[in-house]
């Protein structure tokens, strides 16, 4: 009976340590996938950052471009009403003239005429 008792109690003793066994590699398994779901999470994220820098670098892109755009065609229009307005000086300067020369060609005939 005792033999028998101390060969029950090593049975029990290693199922007890195999069971433990079992449980140490259902867990070190278990771990290894949580690190292997963490790393596909972050290389997801980490994609997903990077298009939207990819993004906000193009929409910046284009935004440059529009205000070059908006800057070439303010200055075209700032060109343009520069020399309207050397246009306008010079028929203000001509019509300034010919005024100058009807009043001095009337007190010239005044003149004349005393």
């Amino acid at each position: 009976q005792e033999r028998y008792d101390k060969i029950l109690a090593l049975k029990e003793s290693s199922e007890k340590k195999r069971a433990e066994k079992r449980a140490q590699i259902i867990a070190k398994f278990k771990g290894a996938a949580r690190a292997a779901e963490l790393k596909k999470n972050e290389a997801e994220y980490q994609a997903k950052m990077e298009e939207e820098l990819a993004q906000l670098h193009s929409a910046h892109a284009k935004n440059i471009v529009s205000t070059i755009k908006d800057h070439e065609a303010i200055k075209a229009a700032a060109d343009a009403a520069a020399s309207q307005l050397e246009e306008l000086k010079c028929i203000e300067d001509d019509q300034r003239r010919a005024l100058e020369d009807s009043l001095k060609q009337r007190r010239d005939r005044e003149k004349n005429k005393l």
